[in-house]
């Protein structure tokens, strides 16, 4: 046996890459490692400042938007938990609407807290009690975040003890339906796949899996 030094994931990025291109699976994009000295860390790091690493979600919005032109409804999803996938999705959410988009970050991780206070966005009490009636109006639910101009949310009310009934039901798809019609884009913030499967019951109401 031996022993080598242990590679760090952003060794692992090229073989990676090029290991899904083989798959012919799209490649939207690399994101860099977000490093923000002294940031709290019960808070998702959020770009609503000017940042360097702001360009590079911006080239990821419009790298996603040349895959697909016809793109409303994205669905961000990790293999396993703490990947980084709200982080990229909340970031992708304020970089689209920072470049004119009328955009909807909508949480639908249901089994988990909301991130929403990252951005000073408030969550409804009675919507932990009553999520269908929650979710049965689009204007019930939507909030808008003071801190970036176009960028819309819709936090989630979780933990929810059955949430694959909540994304079953009639009111999520008519929520969703009703977004893809007013918003430009809709970024999707769900479960690890690892989890449970209730991203593999909602990627049939949105325009695919990032």
């Amino acid at each position: 046996l031996h022993s080598f030094p242990p590679r760090r994931s952003s060794d692992l990025v090229p073989e990676l890459v090029a290991s899904l291109t083989e798959r012919e699976v799209a490649i939207a994009g690399t994101l860099p490692d977000l490093v923000l000295p002294n940031w709290p860390q019960d808070i998702l790091p959020v770009l609503v400042e000017p940042s360097p690493y702001g360009e590079a979600y911006e080239q990821f919005r419009s790298q996603l938007r040349q895959l697909n032109d016809q793109l409303s409804v994205v669905l961000v999803a990790s293999l396993d938990s703490q990947e980084g996938k709200s982080v990229v999705a909340y970031n992708l959410a304020i970089a689209s609407a920072r470049a004119g988009k009328r955009t909807l970050l909508l949480e639908l991780g249901l089994r988990s807290p909301s991130n929403a206070r990252a951005l000073r966005v408030g969550l409804d009490p009675e919507a932990l009690e009553e999520p269908l009636q929650y979710y049965s109006n689009l204007s019930n639910c939507v909030r808008l975040v003071p801190d970036v101009e176009n960028l819309y949310m819709i936090p989630c009310p979780g933990p929810q003890p059955n949430p694959a009934a909540i994304i079953e039901s009639s009111e999520m798809r008519q929520l969703i339906a009703d977004a893809r019609q007013r918003f430009d884009l809709v970024v999707v913030d769900s479960t690890a796949l690892t989890a449970c499967n209730d991203t593999l019951l909602l990627e049939p109401l949105t325009d695919g899996i990032l």
